[in-house]
């Protein structure tokens, strides 16, 4: 079609966008490619689509204007003229998806837009380009008055993992005031995988802001832990001497997903940490390592307080080596009743038959209905492995 005159390209585009709304599905695939191949002289009437509340046809638009790609930039500079606020947001998620220089400057004079949709996009936009010379329009939009452009903003800076933006990222982690904005800042910090960002984390640990609730928001400080992994660990081996129990326990979290032998010391002194939540973490942390932490978890099976024998049981579950069952078995009579009965269970889903003898006795004396009942269980569980 390249004999089509301009204005009839773009009464071509517009009759082909209403097709995009087609019932066939085959014409809606036939106009898109068709959009497509029209490139440049699509791109201002598709834009001009975008302010319709059609969500469908919208993404469709969307994909055909992706497909366009760097060529159309000056035509999507074109069509940002004027726009709504949120198509020209729209039309920037467009752009960052493009690497190419052109669409610097444009992301540059977007990020000082008037509107905050718009210089929200700009800056999840700039981080995308990977281009230093972005650096300083993104840290400046960190002291922007909306939440919702410092988030992006943030995220975006954390993306160049450069070590002398560490303290700016810091200070919206541990001062600005909206919890969202430091949730960003706390994924940008485990983004750059820097040791150096691991203090910031724990530090904002001790704020109680991130432990709100039932589900603690303060897990966005462990998954960035856990971003930084190996360079964290000495950090978080320190944090496991704070009086702060929910710090101890962050900071077991973190070791346990990050995997590190060297920290499988500090995780078994940790599970007989004198606060429950601590050794409850340390037993699930330790039980993550496998094999390397089985004998930590069999020698915490004769430790005097009932709690830690039966967090230790659990870790071993979690595990799920057989050999830890004859370990497990001598628990089947112990003085607690929650020990007894956490062994029961465990040696059920090990599934190993040596449990079946004791098993089979326990699950006869009716007048422990409980521990008969588990026992019962656990045999027939043993039983179905074993066929």
């Amino acid at each position: 079609m390249s004999w089509m005159p301009g204005r009839n390209k773009s009464t071509r585009a517009k009759q082909l966008i209403l097709l995009l709304s087609d019932s066939d599905p085959h014409k809606q695939h036939k106009a898109a490619e068709e959009l497509r191949t029209l490139g440049t002289d699509a791109v201002v009437p598709l834009v001009d689509q975008l302010a319709e509340k059609d969500i469908g046809r919208n993404k469709i638009i969307t994909q055909i204007l992706t497909k366009i790609g760097p060529a159309g930039i000056p035509a999507f500079k074109e069509a940002m003229n004027g726009k709504h606020p949120l198509v020209q947001a729209q039309v920037i998620s467009i752009l960052g998806q493009f690497d190419h220089p052109d669409i610097v400057p444009v992301l540059v004079q977007s990020a000082r837009s008037e509107f905050f949709t718009v210089r929200s996009r700009a800056a999840i936009a700039l981080g995308n380009t990977a281009n230093p010379q972005v650096i300083p329009v993104i840290q400046n939009l960190l002291s922007d008055p909306e939440p919702d452009v410092r988030g992006p903003a943030v995220l975006a800076l954390g993306r160049f993992s450069r070590e002398q933006d560490l303290e700016l990222i810091a200070d919206l982690l541990l001062e600005d005031t909206d919890l969202r904005v430091r949730q960003a800042a706390a994924r940008a910090l485990g983004m750059t995988r820097l040791a150096k960002a691991a203090p910031y984390l724990v530090q904002a640990m001790r704020d109680s802001a991130w432990w709100i609730g039932a589900s603690p928001i303060g897990l966005v400080l462990i998954q960035a832990l856990e971003q930084i992994g190996k360079p964290a660990v000495d950090e978080l081996i320190e944090a496991l001497k704070f009086p702060e129990v929910v710090i101890r326990r962050c900071a077991v979290d973190a070791l346990g997903r990050i995997g590190d032998p060297l920290a499988l010391e500090s995780l078994q002194m940790a599970l007989y940490d004198v606060h429950y939540d601590v050794g409850h973490a340390a037993a699930q942390a330790l039980a993550s390592f496998g094999q390397p932490a089985l004998n930590i978890l069999v020698e915490a099976l004769r430790h005097p307080e009932a709690w830690i024998r039966q967090q230790s049981i659990t870790g071993l579950e979690k595990i799920g080596d057989r050999s830890a069952a004859p370990a497990i078995l001598a628990l089947v009579n112990d003085e607690d009743r929650a020990v007894q009965l956490q062994a029961i269970r465990t040696l059920g889903i090990l599934g190993d038959r040596q449990a079946l003898p004791i098993l089979n006795s326990l699950s006869e004396n009716r007048q422990e209905r409980e521990l008969s009942q588990a026992a019962r269980q656990a045999r027939d569980s043993i039983q179905q492995k074993n066929r």
